[in-house]
C-alpha cells in the first residue's frame, strides 16, 4: 500500500514544497466574499502550501487576487504536517468610487428648566376664574407662569423672590392650580442623528482627512452648526410642533461626534448630529460650519481675525 504525503493530496508535488518564488506551491482551496451593511466588503481566501513559503507568501500579499481594490487586513498560519501549511488571509475594503451612506435616528426627552418652556411667560390667558382644564380641553398653548399677588388665579400661578438681579422664579406653592405645585422641569423632546458614511481610501492605508463635507472630511467640523448631508428628518414637521408658541421656530444641528476608520481600503466615517432647541444653537457661541470657507473652521473658531 503507497501511502500519499499531504502534499501531494493537496495537489502539492514534493517539488513545489519549498521553490524559490513565493507565489509557487500555493494553491487556493477556498474564497468568501460577504459585505456589510455600511458597504465593507471581506473576502477570506485559504492556500495551502509549503509552509515556510507560505508564511512568507502570506506576509507579503497585499491585495486581493480577484477584487484588487481589497486590502489584506489580517492572516493566519496553521502547519499541517511538517512540510505544509495552510494560510488563511482576510481582505477588506470596497472598490474604488463606492460611496454607502446610511443613518439612524433617535427621539427622547430631556429635562429642562420650567422657565424656559415657550409658555412660560408667553401664550395664551387662563382665565382668572378657571382652576382646571378637563381632559378634552385644549390646556397647550396658555401661559402659566405670571406672578401671584395674593392667590392663584388664571395665569397666575407662580412666586417669584427678590434678588440683586431682579424678580426670580421660585417655585409653584403647594396650593397652585392646573396641578403646578411644586413642578421646577419639564421633559422636552430630544433628537440625534448618526450618519454612516463609506467611501474609498487610498490601497496604501494612507488617505488626507480632507476638510470638504463632499468628501467625507467631517473631523473639523465637530462643535459647529452643520447640516447633515442627507434629508433623514422632516424639518418642517419639528418647527410645526412648537409654532404655537407665537414665534418662528428656528432649530438647527450641531456636529456633537465624529469617529473615522480605516478598514482595509474603505474609509468609514461616523457623524453625530445634535438637534438644538426651538431657537437653534447659539450663534455667539457655535460657529457655523461654511463648507465655502471650510478651510477656515479649525482656526476661526476661536480667531476672530479669521471672520469675514
Amino acid at each position: 500500500m503507497t501511502v500519499k504525503s499531504p502534499s501531494y493530496i493537496y495537489g502539492l508535488s514534493d517539488q513545489e514544497i519549498a521553490p524559490s518564488d513565493v507565489n509557487q506551491a500555493l494553491k487556493q482551496v477556498n474564497d468568501t466574499f460577504s459585505q456589510d451593511m455600511d458597504g465593507i466588503m471581506t473576502a477570506t481566501s485559504t492556500y495551502v502550501g509549503g509552509y515556510a513559503s507560505l508564511i512568507k507568501a502570506a506576509r507579503e500579499a497585499r491585495y486581493h487576487n480577484i477584487i484588487s481594490d481589497l486590502v489584506k487586513t489580517n492572516y493566519g498560519i496553521q502547519r499541517i504536517d511538517a512540510d505544509l501549511g495552510r494560510a488563511t488571509i482576510t481582505y477588506k475594503g470596497c472598490n474604488d468610487g463606492d460611496f454607502f451612506m446610511r443613518y439612524t435616528t433617535n427621539s427622547s426627552t430631556k429635562a429642562e428648566p420650567i422657565v424656559t418652556h415657550p409658555f412660560f411667560a408667553e401664550g395664551e390667558d387662563i382665565p382668572e376664574d378657571q382652576e382646571e382644564f378637563g381632559e378634552d380641553d385644549d390646556a397647550y398653548g396658555h401661559r402659566f407662569g405670571d406672578e401671584i399677588i395674593t392667590e392663584p388665579e388664571g395665569s397666575a400661578q407662580a412666586l417669584y423672590e427678590s434678588t440683586g438681579a431682579g424678580r426670580v422664579f421660585k417655585h409653584f406653592p403647594k396650593n397652585a392650580d392646573f396641578d403646578l405645585r411644586g413642578i421646577q422641569q419639564y421633559l422636552d423632546f430630544s433628537f440625534s442623528l448618526k450618519v454612516i458614511m463609506v467611501s474609498f481610501a487610498e490601497k496604501n492605508f494612507k488617505h488626507e482627512v480632507t476638510k470638504n463635507p463632499e468628501n467625507g472630511g467631517w473631523l473639523y467640523s465637530v462643535g459647529t452648526i452643520a447640516d447633515p448631508p442627507l434629508d433623514a428628518v422632516d424639518m418642517e414637521i419639528i418647527n410645526d410642533r412648537t409654532n404655537a408658541a407665537g414665534e418662528k421656530p428656528t432649530y438647527s444641528w450641531l456636529v456633537t461626534g465624529v469617529n473615522h476608520e480605516v478598514i482595509g481600503s474603505a474609509w468609514r466615517q461616523e457623524i453625530d448630529f445634535t438637534l438644538s432647541g426651538y431657537k437653534g444653537w447659539n450663534r455667539l457661541i457655535y460657529a457655523k460650519y461654511d463648507q465655502s470657507t471650510a478651510d477656515n473652521v479649525e482656526t476661526t473658531r476661536y480667531d476672530s481675525s479669521n471672520l469675514s
